[in-house]
């Protein structure tokens, strides 16, 4: 699946649920800001691994493209099994053991395999 299919996607959930909105683009500093009022991030973006530590907020990486990167302890690896995501989600919601070392524990940067 490419870019393209997954905007697509995107946009018809966004014409459907009021919830939703997409944007083909957003500027770095909005960006930021989203990642500030998240409660999770879900892709496959660097972002995650990079920029979102610092804001004490969960990362669900899906998928294989960021393998051998050095990875903070708020990062929940999964395939693209659709139900290997809800629970991974549901976990970095609801899982107040993994939420206060979150918010409390300096992050501990590793390497996966």
């Amino acid at each position: 699946m490419g870019t393209r299919y997954i905007n697509q996607v995107l946009d018809e959930y966004a014409k459907k649920l009021p919830f939703i909105d997409a944007y083909p683009h957003v500027s770095r500093r909005e960006f930021l800001g989203l990642m500030n009022v998240c409660d999770v991030m879900v892709g496959n973006s660097s972002a995650g691994i990079v920029e979102l530590p610092s804001f004490r907020k969960p990362f669900i990486l899906v998928g294989m493209r960021q393998e051998n990167r050095l990875k903070a302890e708020n990062v929940l690896e999964v395939g693209y099994n659709r139900k290997e995501i809800i629970t991974a989600i549901k976990k970095a919601l609801f899982d107040k053991t993994l939420f206060l070392i979150w918010l409390l524990v300096k992050f501990k940067f590793s390497i996966s395999e």
